[in-house]
C-alpha cells in the first residue's frame, strides 16, 4: 500500500558524488518524499536538540565522516525517545565485519555497503527506499514503543 503522506528523510552524508547519487534515487522514488542533508554530525546533531514538530520517517546515515560520524550519530538518536522507532540505514564504504557489528549495536536497522558502480548503486538505494517507505508500516505518531498499557 502506497503512503498517502509525504515522506521525511534526514541524510546524513558528506560525499557530494554519494549525496547526488541518494537524490537521483530519491527523485525517482514511487512514494512523496522530502529529504534534509546533513552534511557534517554536528548539524544533525543539532536538529536531535531542537524541539521539531516531525520526526523524520528514515535517517540515512553514512559510517564513516570526519567529525561527528554515523557511529556517533547512531548513539546519539538512542539516547532521544523521540526518535527510537525512526529506522536508521547506514551506508558506508566499510565492509569490515568490526564496522558492520559497531553499526547493529548502536541500533542500525540495516547496513549496506556502498558499490562503486553507478547503476548498481542507484538500483541499491531505489529497492532501500522502496522498502522502507512503502513496505515497512511505521509507527504513528500519536503510538509509543514504551507505553505499559499495551499487550502482547
Amino acid at each position: 500500500m502506497k503512503r498517502q503522506r509525504t515522506s521525511v528523510i534526514w541524510i546524513l552524508e558528506d560525499n557530494d558524488e554519494d549525496y547526488e547519487l541518494l537524490e537521483m534515487a530519491l527523485v525517482n522514488c514511487e512514494y512523496p518524499v522530502r529529504y534534509v542533508r546533513f552534511a557534517r554530525g554536528t548539524e544533525l546533531k543539532q536538529r536531535l536538540d531542537e524541539n521539531i514538530s516531525r520526526v523524520p520517517d528514515l535517517i540515512y546515515a553514512d559510517l564513516r565522516m570526519p567529525g561527528l560520524g554515523g557511529l556517533k550519530i547512531l548513539e546519539l538518536l538512542k539516547s532521544h525517545e523521540r526518535f527510537l522507532s525512526v529506522p536508521r540505514l547506514v551506508f558506508s564504504t566499510s565492509a569490515n565485519p568490526k564496522d558492520i557489528a559497531a553499526a547493529y549495536q548502536r541500533g542500525a536497522n540495516a547496513y549496506h555497503v556502498k558499490l562503486v558502480e553507478t547503476p548498481k548503486m542507484l538500483a541499491k538505494l531505489q529497492q532501500t527506499f522502496s522498502y522502507w517507505l512503502g513496505s515497512v508500516e511505521p509507527l504513528r505518531s500519536n503510538e509509543s514503543l514504551l507505553r505499559s498499557d499495551a499487550t502482547s
